[in-house]
């Protein structure tokens, strides 16, 4: 359980810390209005939330905890893939 704890206190990590440097970029480079960052940023976690809550039950149910935790890490690479091949999407 320490090595799970550990995982998602790095995820944590990650993902409010890129917040603050995504609305920076957006709005310097991609020349988005304050509230524009502020609705993809709270899309993105609330769509964030939900995903964790069904990925939480379904890891919760599974008898083996590793294949799900690769099977959440690869939902977030795949996610963040997504991003880099279509960066004009908002």
């Amino acid at each position: 359980m320490r090595a799970v704890d550990a995982v998602n206190f790095l995820i944590a990590d990650v993902q409010t810390g890129v917040g603050p440097f995504l609305a920076i970029y957006l709005a310097a480079s991609r020349h988005w209005n304050p509230s524009a960052i502020g609705v993809a940023l709270s899309v993105g976690g609330i769509a964030g939330l939900i995903a964790q809550t069904l990925v939480g039950a379904f890891r919760r149910s599974t008898s083996t905890k590793t294949r799900s935790t690769r099977l959440r890490h690869g939902v977030a690479w795949n996610r963040r893939t997504g991003r880099d091949l279509f960066p004009t999407l908002p």
